[in-house]
């Protein structure tokens, strides 16, 4: 069951019944929407998936490609940005799954969400994220083996393309992808971390017993159906739990 409260400011309460009474939350869901877990995203398509007229509407206009309207979103998602305080008590939630998200944030935006997933978390409860490695990033750009002279641009290029810190193009000269993209910025990455940076910012928010995991090694008992093999390619994959 779905309770949803004050959605107009996206300042948002969810209560979510499973078989197991457990609640377990995944930030940046995107399309992936298990349904006894409690699934947060922010982007226009998620908003888009709850008006379905209006994303008709948007798509007949042809302002923006019909490719990406078409990518079906699950309608059991909860809208709320997760740069503000998470809409959950202290000590309310079981399970926090974060994947290729937090490095969508700026730094100090992201201390704060591993702070707020600290504080939401039961005791004991566990927290496992997964960013993209910036160590595996520059081993490739050590070790690449390219000309300079090659047509895919130089190994610097290739290096920043990895990355994703910005598009290699201007924004879309479409005017409301550029008017979202300047409001809510969710596709570039802002910051990047390696296993040791990761920790660190873990153990600053009040973890202690910070693991490196493999795919599916987890306390969580249904990982496999929340997470993705190819989202661990080249990617860091850390798993701790709220001590108090």
């Amino acid at each position: 069951m779905l309770i949803y409260q004050k959605g107009s400011n996206c300042k948002l309460l969810l209560c979510m019944a499973t078989k197991t009474k457990l609640k377990k939350l995944h930030l940046g869901c995107g399309t992936i929407a298990p349904s006894d877990w409690i699934n947060i995203d922010s982007s226009w398509n998620a908003w888009l998936a709850k008006h379905p007229l209006l994303k008709y509407s948007i798509k007949m206009t042809g302002m923006i490609k019909g490719d990406l309207l078409d990518i079906p979103w699950p309608k059991n998602i909860l809208l709320h940005d997760i740069t503000k305080n998470l809409p959950f008590k202290d000590n309310s939630i079981d399970y926090i799954y974060s994947s290729h998200s937090l490095e969508h944030l700026y730094l100090e935006q992201a201390k704060i969400l591993l702070k707020e997933c600290f504080r939401v978390l039961k005791p004991e409860g566990i927290f496992r994220i997964i960013v993209p490695d910036l160590k595996a990033f520059v081993k490739k750009y050590l070790t690449d083996t390219h000309k300079e002279s090659d047509p895919e641009g130089t190994k610097a290029d290739r290096l920043l393309i990895l990355l994703r810190l910005q598009q290699p193009n201007p924004n879309s000269k479409n005017l409301i992808v550029r008017c979202y993209n300047r409001l809510n910025n969710t596709d570039s990455h802002k910051w990047m971390y390696d296993t040791k940076s990761l920790t660190f910012y873990l153990k600053r928010a009040g973890f202690t017993n910070v693991k490196t995991r493999k795919l599916f090694e987890s306390k969580i008992n249904d990982i496999k159906t929340i997470e993705q093999p190819i989202r661990l390619d080249d990617a860091v994959c850390l798993e701790t739990e709220k001590s108090i």
